[in-house]
Protein backbone atom coordinates (compact mmCIF):
# COMPACT_ATOMS: atom_id res chain seq x y z
CA UNK A 1 0.00 0.00 0.00
CA UNK A 2 3.08 2.33 0.21
CA UNK A 3 3.44 2.67 -2.86
CA UNK A 4 -0.68 3.17 -3.52
CA UNK A 5 -0.29 5.70 -1.03
CA UNK A 6 3.04 7.88 -2.22
CA UNK A 7 0.99 7.40 -5.65
CA UNK A 8 -2.12 9.42 -4.55
CA UNK A 9 -0.33 12.48 -2.60
CA UNK A 10 2.09 13.32 -6.07
CA UNK A 11 -1.01 13.20 -8.03
CA UNK A 12 -3.00 15.08 -5.67
CA UNK A 13 -0.58 17.82 -5.98
CA UNK A 14 -0.99 18.72 -2.58
CA UNK A 15 -4.50 18.36 -2.02
CA UNK A 16 -4.42 15.27 -0.02
CA UNK A 17 -1.46 14.52 2.96
CA UNK A 18 -1.10 10.79 4.07
CA UNK A 19 -0.32 10.49 7.79
CA UNK A 20 1.70 6.91 7.25
CA UNK A 21 0.15 5.71 10.57
CA UNK A 22 0.14 1.99 12.10
CA UNK A 23 -1.74 -0.52 9.62
CA UNK A 24 -4.47 -2.38 11.50
CA UNK A 25 -6.80 -5.68 10.76
CA UNK A 26 -10.24 -4.16 11.94
CA UNK A 27 -11.50 -7.61 12.23
CA UNK A 28 -8.73 -8.43 15.13
CA UNK A 29 -9.31 -5.15 16.91
CA UNK A 30 -12.49 -5.24 19.44
CA UNK A 31 -13.42 -1.84 19.37
CA UNK A 32 -14.05 -1.88 15.38
CA UNK A 33 -15.50 -4.86 15.07
CA UNK A 34 -18.78 -5.11 13.81
CA UNK A 35 -21.85 -7.09 13.73
CA UNK A 36 -21.95 -8.38 10.68
CA UNK A 37 -23.19 -12.17 9.85
CA UNK A 38 -20.08 -13.28 8.74
CA UNK A 39 -18.37 -12.77 12.19
CA UNK A 40 -17.34 -15.79 14.58
CA UNK A 41 -20.12 -18.02 15.55
CA UNK A 42 -18.42 -17.52 18.92
CA UNK A 43 -20.15 -14.52 19.48
CA UNK A 44 -23.88 -15.56 19.08
CA UNK A 45 -25.75 -17.64 21.61
CA UNK A 46 -25.00 -21.32 20.62
CA UNK A 47 -28.08 -22.67 22.26
CA UNK A 48 -30.31 -21.12 19.88
CA UNK A 49 -28.48 -22.49 17.06
CA UNK A 50 -29.63 -26.65 16.46
CA UNK A 51 -26.17 -28.03 14.63
CA UNK A 52 -24.81 -26.89 18.13
CA UNK A 53 -27.45 -28.11 20.53
CA UNK A 54 -27.08 -31.33 21.62
CA UNK A 55 -30.17 -32.31 22.86
CA UNK A 56 -31.91 -31.76 19.93
CA UNK A 57 -34.90 -34.48 19.67
CA UNK A 58 -34.19 -35.43 15.46
CA UNK A 59 -37.84 -35.62 14.52
CA UNK A 60 -37.22 -36.28 10.53
CA UNK A 61 -35.28 -39.87 9.98
CA UNK A 62 -33.58 -40.08 6.51
CA UNK A 63 -34.03 -43.88 5.13
CA UNK A 64 -30.61 -45.30 5.09
CA UNK A 65 -31.29 -46.44 1.28
CA UNK A 66 -32.28 -43.35 0.36
CA UNK A 67 -29.16 -41.81 1.36
CA UNK A 68 -26.86 -44.73 -0.57
CA UNK A 69 -28.99 -44.25 -3.69
CA UNK A 70 -30.04 -41.30 -4.28
CA UNK A 71 -28.95 -37.97 -5.88
CA UNK A 72 -28.68 -35.13 -3.51
CA UNK A 73 -30.36 -32.07 -4.06
CA UNK A 74 -28.18 -29.97 -2.20
CA UNK A 75 -25.82 -29.64 -5.56
CA UNK A 76 -24.55 -25.69 -5.04
CA UNK A 77 -22.19 -23.94 -2.40
CA UNK A 78 -21.93 -20.49 -1.97
CA UNK A 79 -19.87 -17.99 0.31
CA UNK A 80 -17.93 -15.20 0.19
CA UNK A 81 -15.17 -13.55 2.76
CA UNK A 82 -13.53 -10.35 3.04
CA UNK A 83 -11.03 -8.36 5.23
CA UNK A 84 -11.07 -5.11 5.67
CA UNK A 85 -7.69 -3.15 7.19
CA UNK A 86 -6.84 0.49 8.07
CA UNK A 87 -3.84 1.26 5.95
CA UNK A 88 -3.45 4.93 6.51
CA UNK A 89 -4.73 8.60 7.65
CA UNK A 90 -5.60 10.49 5.04
CA UNK A 91 -5.85 14.80 5.26
CA UNK A 92 -8.74 16.40 2.87
CA UNK A 93 -8.72 19.81 3.77
CA UNK A 94 -9.31 20.44 7.12
CA UNK A 95 -10.33 16.75 7.76
CA UNK A 96 -8.67 13.31 8.33
CA UNK A 97 -10.24 10.15 7.39
CA UNK A 98 -9.44 6.76 7.48
CA UNK A 99 -8.20 4.52 3.79
CA UNK A 100 -9.32 1.36 4.61
CA UNK A 101 -8.61 -1.50 1.74
CA UNK A 102 -10.30 -4.88 1.55
CA UNK A 103 -9.76 -8.39 0.18
CA UNK A 104 -12.60 -9.70 -0.93
CA UNK A 105 -13.08 -13.54 -1.95
CA UNK A 106 -16.33 -15.37 -3.05
CA UNK A 107 -16.48 -18.73 -4.47
CA UNK A 108 -18.65 -21.51 -5.71
CA UNK A 109 -18.39 -25.41 -5.31
CA UNK A 110 -20.45 -27.52 -7.08
CA UNK A 111 -21.41 -31.40 -5.90
CA UNK A 112 -21.80 -34.15 -8.74
CA UNK A 113 -22.22 -36.66 -6.46
CA UNK A 114 -22.32 -37.35 -2.74
CA UNK A 115 -18.25 -37.41 -2.64
CA UNK A 116 -17.24 -35.39 -5.39
CA UNK A 117 -17.21 -32.07 -5.24
CA UNK A 118 -15.51 -29.40 -7.72
CA UNK A 119 -15.30 -25.37 -8.31
CA UNK A 120 -18.10 -24.50 -10.05
CA UNK A 121 -16.39 -20.78 -11.17
CA UNK A 122 -12.90 -19.61 -10.60
CA UNK A 123 -11.80 -17.88 -7.47
CA UNK A 124 -11.75 -14.62 -8.58
CA UNK A 125 -10.31 -12.70 -5.27
CA UNK A 126 -10.82 -8.80 -5.49
CA UNK A 127 -8.71 -6.04 -3.80
CA UNK A 128 -10.52 -2.88 -3.51
CA UNK A 129 -9.87 0.50 -1.60
CA UNK A 130 -12.35 2.76 0.60
CA UNK A 131 -12.00 6.16 0.81
CA UNK A 132 -13.77 9.32 1.82
CA UNK A 133 -16.09 10.97 -0.55
CA UNK A 134 -14.18 14.12 -0.14
CA UNK A 135 -11.55 12.35 -2.19
CA UNK A 136 -13.61 12.57 -5.04
CA UNK A 137 -13.24 16.87 -5.25
CA UNK A 138 -15.05 17.35 -8.28
CA UNK A 139 -17.89 14.90 -7.39
CA UNK A 140 -16.95 13.22 -10.60
CA UNK A 141 -18.71 10.12 -9.19
CA UNK A 142 -18.11 6.52 -10.57
CA UNK A 143 -15.77 7.69 -13.66
CA UNK A 144 -13.41 9.05 -11.13
CA UNK A 145 -13.20 6.04 -9.40
CA UNK A 146 -12.85 4.19 -12.06
CA UNK A 147 -10.55 6.29 -14.08
CA UNK A 148 -8.71 6.63 -10.65
CA UNK A 149 -8.08 3.17 -10.18
CA UNK A 150 -6.69 2.56 -13.80
CA UNK A 151 -3.68 5.57 -12.89
CA UNK A 152 -3.04 3.49 -9.29
CA UNK A 153 -2.55 0.04 -11.97
CA UNK A 154 -0.55 1.82 -14.42
CA UNK A 155 1.75 3.10 -11.80
CA UNK A 156 2.10 -0.52 -10.03
CA UNK A 157 2.90 -1.90 -13.43
CA UNK A 158 6.57 -0.47 -13.19
CA UNK A 159 7.19 -2.91 -10.12
CA UNK A 160 8.18 -6.32 -11.64
CA UNK A 161 7.19 -8.52 -9.27
CA UNK A 162 3.77 -6.89 -8.94
CA UNK A 163 3.33 -7.23 -12.77
CA UNK A 164 4.67 -10.69 -12.62
CA UNK A 165 1.99 -11.67 -10.21
CA UNK A 166 -1.21 -9.83 -11.84
CA UNK A 167 -1.97 -8.01 -8.73
CA UNK A 168 -3.82 -5.07 -9.03
CA UNK A 169 -6.77 -2.97 -7.14
CA UNK A 170 -10.34 -3.53 -8.48
CA UNK A 171 -12.19 -0.97 -7.55
CA UNK A 172 -12.28 2.57 -5.24
CA UNK A 173 -15.33 2.46 -3.02
CA UNK A 174 -16.39 5.94 -1.66
CA UNK A 175 -17.91 5.83 1.90
CA UNK A 176 -19.85 9.22 2.96
CA UNK A 177 -18.51 11.40 4.94
CA UNK A 178 -21.68 13.39 5.97
CA UNK A 179 -23.54 13.56 9.70
CA UNK A 180 -23.17 11.00 11.89
CA UNK A 181 -26.28 9.50 13.17
CA UNK A 182 -27.01 10.82 16.54
CA UNK A 183 -28.85 8.05 17.44
CA UNK A 184 -25.90 5.40 17.04
CA UNK A 185 -22.91 7.31 17.29
CA UNK A 186 -21.17 4.60 18.85
CA UNK A 187 -21.31 2.38 15.24
CA UNK A 188 -21.47 5.21 13.00
CA UNK A 189 -18.06 6.30 12.24
CA UNK A 190 -15.86 6.27 9.11
CA UNK A 191 -14.43 3.06 9.69
CA UNK A 192 -17.66 1.60 9.77
CA UNK A 193 -19.05 2.93 7.24
CA UNK A 194 -16.03 2.19 4.55
CA UNK A 195 -16.36 -1.46 5.88
CA UNK A 196 -19.73 -1.08 5.10
CA UNK A 197 -19.09 -0.46 1.31
CA UNK A 198 -16.46 -3.53 1.37
CA UNK A 199 -19.07 -5.92 2.71
CA UNK A 200 -21.87 -4.51 0.63
CA UNK A 201 -18.96 -4.90 -2.27
CA UNK A 202 -18.29 -8.40 -1.33
CA UNK A 203 -22.33 -8.78 -0.89
CA UNK A 204 -22.75 -7.74 -4.69
CA UNK A 205 -20.31 -10.23 -5.84
CA UNK A 206 -22.43 -13.11 -4.47
CA UNK A 207 -25.40 -11.65 -6.37
CA UNK A 208 -23.19 -11.70 -9.69
CA UNK A 209 -22.38 -15.40 -9.12
CA UNK A 210 -25.74 -15.86 -8.33
CA UNK A 211 -27.13 -14.38 -11.64
CA UNK A 212 -24.55 -16.62 -13.45
CA UNK A 213 -26.45 -19.85 -11.88
CA UNK A 214 -29.63 -18.39 -13.16
CA UNK A 215 -28.58 -17.46 -16.35
CA UNK A 216 -27.37 -20.70 -17.16
CA UNK A 217 -30.18 -22.50 -15.67
CA UNK A 218 -28.25 -24.74 -12.76
CA UNK A 219 -31.35 -23.97 -10.38
CA UNK A 220 -34.14 -25.70 -9.83
CA UNK A 221 -36.08 -28.22 -7.68
CA UNK A 222 -33.86 -31.17 -7.80
CA UNK A 223 -30.83 -29.11 -7.97
CA UNK A 224 -30.29 -26.35 -4.76
CA UNK A 225 -28.15 -23.91 -3.86
CA UNK A 226 -27.01 -23.56 -0.01
CA UNK A 227 -25.90 -20.11 0.39
CA UNK A 228 -24.27 -18.92 3.72
CA UNK A 229 -26.58 -15.58 5.08
CA UNK A 230 -28.89 -13.85 2.95
CA UNK A 231 -29.99 -13.01 -0.38
CA UNK A 232 -31.55 -9.72 -0.11
CA UNK A 233 -31.15 -7.33 -2.80
CA UNK A 234 -29.28 -4.07 -2.36
CA UNK A 235 -31.40 -1.34 -3.88
CA UNK A 236 -28.62 0.00 -5.30
CA UNK A 237 -27.50 -2.76 -7.04
CA UNK A 238 -27.06 -3.82 -10.56
CA UNK A 239 -31.00 -3.60 -11.59
CA UNK A 240 -30.33 -6.03 -14.53
CA UNK A 241 -28.62 -8.85 -12.07
CA UNK A 242 -31.66 -7.88 -9.51
CA UNK A 243 -33.83 -9.00 -12.52
CA UNK A 244 -32.28 -11.93 -13.14
CA UNK A 245 -32.20 -13.44 -10.31
CA UNK A 246 -35.72 -12.37 -9.58
CA UNK A 247 -37.37 -13.39 -12.25
CA UNK A 248 -36.01 -16.75 -12.79
CA UNK A 249 -36.65 -17.38 -9.05
CA UNK A 250 -40.37 -16.10 -9.92
CA UNK A 251 -40.82 -18.56 -13.16
CA UNK A 252 -39.47 -21.31 -11.22
CA UNK A 253 -41.42 -21.41 -7.89
CA UNK A 254 -44.65 -22.80 -9.84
Amino acid sequence: MGRILKFIEEKGEGKYLCYKTNKISIESSEADVLDYDDKPASTRNTSLIAESNLTRVHTVRVPQMLIDYSRPIFTYFLDGSRHVYKVDDIAIGKKIFPVLAGQIVVGCCERKDRDTFKPYDNIRPKVVIAMPDDFDVDDEGDDFCRLYCEDINEDLQQLPFIKQSGIKVDKILLYKTDKKDKLNSDKDNYKNRGTAKIQAEMTDEEQRLVAKLCEENRLDDEHYLIKDDSLEYNPSFSNKINHIIKCYFQDNSL
